[in-house]
């Protein structure tokens, strides 16, 4: 045996009794209704037990492809704990994805969703994944291969309202990194390039759009006022996250404004929005 083969090996051992030991511990956070003592629990006595970073164990997404989570950043724990990750919400927007038609993934982060979209929309489909982090980028890419996904285009930029560059804060953990908010365990800042959802639809040709995710921490908004032509010309389908009152009344008004119309189908999270064309 390799030694390559021999440490997944290991890993994937290592794993199997970490996911029967947290079993009692899950089923608990999930299906216990008072939520009290359960963040004291986790921060105290759960994540210093779990393995350090970068240690990672390999996610299967419900169809069968495969991505590498560590057990110490926030998808990690969120899988570990819940079983899965906003799973309901990406299933609703691949009931709009076209075989043979293009996603925006903007937030694509390491690709839980994007390889879901890449499935649907086939071989001859294409997905853009907006990631402007770098080693997250990275890990984005190895994904991808490791799934033989080459529908998926990674596009290393930021997304707003205006063509340039903006500062972006990476955290401790990577995949809470912004560009729209100071993160808690800011490493450090640096500036990244910055589009248009119109001018990368553009630069691609302006395929049909029927499904477009964001999930920026707090930059959705900028990003929708950069989509006005996207929108009005395709009105895909949009999944959304926005953080209480103060960020979802404007992009709500923005949508309603040319023809989109809210909801928020059972399982979804509180934060997350689907919004679809009325027309």
């Amino acid at each position: 045996m390799s030694s390559n083969s021999a440490s997944k090996s290991f890993r994937e051992r290592h794993h199997g009794l970490i996911w029967s030991l947290l079993w009692p511990v899950r089923a608990w956070f999930t299906g216990f209704p008072v939520n009290r003592g359960k963040g004291l629990l986790f921060r105290n006595v759960i994540l210093p037990a779990l393995p350090p970073e970068p240690a990672s164990f390999a996610y299967r997404l419900p169809h069968g492809e495969t991505v590498d989570l560590r057990y110490r950043e926030d998808l990690g724990t969120l899988v570990l704990f819940h079983g899965g990750y906003e799973d309901r919400e990406i299933v609703e927007l691949c009931k709009y994805v076209l075989d043979g038609g293009t996603v925006f993934d903007v937030g694509a982060n390491i690709g839980l969703s994007a390889l879901e979209f890449a499935r649907n929309a086939g071989p001859s489909g294409k997905v853009f994944a907006f990631e402007p982090h770098p080693d997250t980028a990275a890990r984005l890419r190895a994904n991808l291969e490791r799934n033989g996904v080459t529908n998926v285009e990674i596009v290393q930029s930021a997304v707003g309202a205006e063509l340039g560059t903006i500062t972006f804060n990476e955290s401790a953990d990577a995949t809470l990194s912004s560009a729209t908010l100071v993160p808690r365990n800011l490493v450090r800042s640096f500036d990244v390039p910055l589009t248009t959802v119109d001018k990368a639809w553009a630069d691609a040709g302006k395929p049909v759009v029927s499904a477009f995710k964001i999930d920026v921490e707090g930059g959705e908004l900028a990003v929708l006022q950069g989509a006005s032509e996207l929108l009005a010309r395709d009105h895909p389908a949009i999944l959304l996250e926005a953080w209480g009152a103060d960020q979802l009344d404007p992009i709500h008004q923005l949508l309603t404004a040319v023809g989109y119309e809210r909801r928020q189908p059972a399982g979804f999270e509180p934060r997350n929005y689907l919004y679809l064309a009325n027309t």
